[in-house]
């Protein structure tokens, strides 16, 4: 799968109207801006399969309202969900795959996975990769986001929002372990977590688009105290996956060999992403992701709006 990981440019994708090829795309509405931004823009008017997962809470935020009637005008129907309903979404995805593929020798799934919550768009690989075919191909498409107002309160996180998202531990002594820490905006929620974990030996990486030279300030300054405790640090840059994930799996093998490596995410979805990739890759004991859970008291929810950037990447398992 590393091998055939490939950054993509949406705005190129001409092939998209080739009446020869099967094209499914997913996405989700919610209460940020951006929900409907790949959709409204490049996908609407083609003639594809197109399957909509709406928030279960979307009659509390009035821009989740507009979306609904965007999307009801469109005669979408979309499927109505929980946050925490990963698995109804792997296995819609699924069924729908399944239905299509006798119906051509290849398939394009694309997910747009600017709205979704994290539990979903890294559930997606491991649940569909087992039944994809060496000509089938996975897009998965980021609208770039800007928050339109600065978070007051960050969710909050203790040991009992941390779980184990993909990998299992080897049976090397619980001591030897390396932690890497994907950091974002979020800083009390990055201490929470490295309190909780409290890591012997740390890598830290933070995420920004290229030639954001004020982001990277930001966000160095404002983690500095965690970075400060940290054996190096590095720089993912969003818009090339590629990069990042292979950047990742670099680290991970130099530090799989002293023991377990335990990869924790935060920051920007393709940096979550890329994180919760790389056991998939590995695919053996000693590479573990961990993922923070939205805390059930303290999530502020934050509006997010489309900056007009689209980043994305494929794969086929062929």
């Amino acid at each position: 799968m590393l091998n055939s990981i490939k950054n993509e440019i949406i705005e190129n994708l001409k092939w998209i109207d080739d009446s020869e090829k099967k094209h499914l795309f997913i996405f989700s509405v919610g209460y940020e801006e951006r929900s409907l931004t790949i959709y409204e823009k490049f996908i609407k008017n083609k003639n594809i399969l197109k399957i909509c997962f709406l928030f279960n809470d979307w009659e509390n935020h009035r821009r989740a309202k507009n979306h609904k009637k965007k999307i009801d005008q469109d005669t979408l129907n979309p499927i109505i969900v929980d946050y925490k309903d990963s698995e109804i979404i792997a296995n819609t995805l699924i069924e729908q795959i399944l239905s299509l593929q006798p119906t051509t020798e290849s398939l394009n799934i694309h997910i747009d996975y600017s709205s979704m919550p994290r539990g979903w768009y890294c559930n997606i690989p491991y649940k569909i990769n087992k039944i994809l075919r060496p000509k089938d191909k996975v897009y998965f498409w980021y609208s770039e986001g800007e928050y339109l107002r600065k978070a007051e309160v960050w969710p909050s996180a203790g040991i009992q929002d941390v779980e184990v998202f993909s990998g299992k531990s080897s049976s090397k002594a619980i001591n030897d372990r390396s932690h890497i820490f994907g950091i974002g905006f979020d800083v009390l929620r990055a201490q929470a977590i490295y309190s909780v974990l409290d890591p012997s030996y740390l890598v830290v990486t933070y995420s920004h688009p290229t030639g954001y030279n004020k982001m990277r300030e930001v966000l160095l300054d404002v983690n500095k105290d965690l970075i400060s405790t940290a054996a190096f640090y590095s720089a993912l840059p969003t818009e090339s996956f590629l990069f990042s994930v292979s950047k990742l799996y670099e680290i991970v093998k130099e530090l799989s060999s002293e023991g377990d490596v335990i990869l924790v995410p935060d920051g920007p979805k393709p940096q979550i992403l890329a994180y919760s990739l790389v056991p998939l890759l590995f695919n053996r004991a000693g590479v573990i992701c961990l993922h923070v859970k939205r805390h059930p008291r303290f999530y502020n929810p934050l509006n997010v709006k489309s900056k007009g950037r689209f980043f994305g990447f494929s794969y086929s398992i062929g």
